[in-house]
């Protein structure tokens, strides 16, 4: 076996300096940079959730939601723990009075972020997503 120094001198001897040799960024794609590269900025200027992680206490958790149909509430109801929900409700024919105008609003009134509740900079509401709204049956 040989000391690290030893391994380093072997390596000084046999290996060879590479150019440096300055490309666009478009022609980059597989090049090794010569040196680091900073950000003159961070980027965004907040901590931000996927990089820096923020940790929430669920035991107390809820999320509103309403359904809004053309300015009246249709349905609300509470989610208590964080996952997948799935929820479904009938709609008064007398909401949908003109299907080809209706307007339906989904309101989150808990949505909060980061920066609410002292996690941090981050301004961008969290709430609950809605994946897919379906409806099944519309009055003609």
């Amino acid at each position: 076996m040989i000391s690290v120094s030893e391994g380093k001198s072997l390596i000084r001897q046999h290996a060879r300096e590479l150019n440096t040799v300055p490309v666009v960024l478009s022609d980059a794609n597989g090049k090794v940079l010569a040196e680091d590269v900073y950000a003159a900025v961070d980027i965004p200027n907040y901590p931000q959730s996927s990089m820096d992680g923020y940790a929430f206490h669920f035991d107390d958790f809820q999320q509103h939601g309403k359904l809004i149909v053309n300015g009246e509430m249709a349905a609300e109801w509470v989610i208590a723990k964080p996952g997948f929900h799935e929820r479904s409700t009938s709609i008064s024919k007398r909401l949908l009075t003109d299907p080809e105008q209706t307007v339906i609003t989904f309101e989150m009134p808990d949505a909060t972020s980061p920066r609410g509740i002292g996690a941090g900079g981050d301004v961008r509401e969290l709430a609950i997503a809605v994946g897919q709204f379906s409806p099944d049956q519309m009055p003609v």
